[in-house]
């Protein structure tokens, strides 16, 4: 406080007046705003660290012959001794499959693995030209060809041509003669034999889907190589 000698009355003074400078002036290394310090940060979340999925190849199908049957298995290209191993068989499941290469059509090729209690047998064929349906239905002829009359059967492929027609068409089919606008439907003689090899037989048709881990159907379809190249393994 100071004394106003011409008014004779105290005069005060802000307590910065001797201050050299205005302490409400922001420096410039001053990062406190008014006294007024700013929320502590957050912390920062950590990265997760996804690693990319690893990719396994799939098994290969290595069912070996007679490892799924009580008394012995058979491989052959010759009905006869398909049938023959078959005799007096009851109850069996049947793989069935068929194509073609290089190209659709091509030279087809038909595998199919009868498995029973009592044996197992591996049939191939091929050779002749066609398309992958036709080579389908070749296939499932040629399992019908092999098992013997009364036998219960379940028949697996991996065709929904051939399953959706042994289901749901061909008895449409069969009252037109196999025939539409009076001219035969594709693949018509092969419909034809089928639908009398099944005819009095107790055939449950169930479809797989293809290449999707069945044993059996891997080699089915190994087996439709061999009768693709006459024995040869591609």
């Amino acid at each position: 406080m100071s004394l106003n000698w011409s008014k004779r009355r105290p005069v005060y003074e802000p307590w910065y007046a001797r201050l050299d400078r205005d302490p409400f002036a922001r420096e410039a290394t001053n990062t406190i705003r008014h006294g007024v310090r700013p929320p502590p940060a957050k912390p920062a979340k950590p990265e997760l660290v996804t690693r990319p999925a690893v990719k396994t190849a799939p098994k290969p199908h290595t069912v070996a012959p007679g490892a799924l049957c009580r008394k012995y298995a058979l491989r052959t290209s010759d009905v006869e001794k398909a049938r023959a191993a078959l005799t007096g068989v009851t109850k069996a499941m049947i793989w069935c499959d068929g194509g073609c290469a290089p190209k659709n059509p091509g030279t087809m090729g038909m595998g199919v693995v009868i498995l029973s209690d009592e044996v197992r047998v591996e049939f191939f064929g091929g050779g002749g030209r066609g398309t992958n349906n036709a080579a389908e239905l070749a296939a499932a002829i040629m399992a019908l060809e092999a098992i013997p009359d009364g036998c219960r059967t379940t028949v697996i492929a991996e065709s929904t041509y051939l399953v959706d027609g042994m289901t749901k068409w061909r008895h449409g089919w069969r009252q037109c003669d196999f025939k539409r606008s009076g001219v035969d439907i594709p693949n018509a003689d092969r419909w034809r034999k089928l639908d009398a090899l099944a005819a009095g037989r107790s055939i449950a048709w169930k479809w797989v889907r293809g290449h999707n881990g069945d044993p059996m159907n891997g080699l089915a379809d190994k087996l439709a190589v061999l009768g693709r190249t006459g024995g040869r393994h591609e």
